[in-house]
């Protein structure tokens, strides 16, 4: 069961949030923004659910320090406020939940951020591979260190999702990973 921390000056958003939260499975506490920190070693959350508007900060600050010290964790941000997500990148907050929220769209929320976050993982996995495996050639004394090996990483990751092209090197776009081939030098990137 995943653990859930929720930080909120507000009791009563706490309590709708905490029994929501129970309902569709996770394990939760509630805490305000003077004892996050405490409650995570604690407490041990895998995701943190935090008010943007508090007493003394914002929630994307407290996220900010979360993530320096437990970029494991993701951190959503609440709010009732029409927030976009990437207006709150230099914080690292992993998705944004619209309050008030209906227990079913909560459940929602944290099914795609979970699954995003799986697939980043994901991807780490095969990029720590791939310099494995380079590292393996580089020690055996090989100088024909090419992207064979690379190319083959990425052609067979299990996430299918492309930061770069294996041929050419080029960073694709968000826009750019839907393509069989690169956009670039034109080289087939999925199977």
């Amino acid at each position: 069961m995943k653990k859930v921390l929720v930080v909120n000056d507000c009791k009563f958003e706490s309590l709708i949030m905490k029994d929501f939260l129970s309902d569709i499975g996770y394990s939760v506490e509630v805490t305000n923004e003077y004892n996050v920190f405490i409650q995570i070693k604690t407490f041990k959350p895998d995701i943190v659910i935090v008010n943007l508007i508090m007493k003394d900060t914002t929630g994307d600050t407290i996220i900010s320090h979360v993530k320096r010290t437990h970029p494991e964790i993701i951190c959503l941000l609440s709010s009732c406020d029409l927030l976009k997500l990437e207006d709150f990148a230099h914080s690292k907050v992993d998705e944004v939940i619209h309050t008030p929220v209906s227990r079913s769209r909560l459940s929602e929320i944290l099914d795609e951020t979970l699954s995003k976050y799986d697939t980043k993982n994901v991807i780490k996995k095969d990029i720590n591979e791939i310099f494995q495996r380079l590292n393996s050639k580089r020690n055996s004394n090989d100088k024909d260190i090419n992207t064979t090996v690379l190319q083959e990483v990425i052609l067979t990751s299990t996430a299918n999702v492309y930061l770069f092209c294996p041929y050419c090197g080029y960073k694709l776009e968000e826009k750019d990973k839907n393509f069989l081939f690169c956009p670039y030098c034109g080289q087939r990137i999925k199977s």
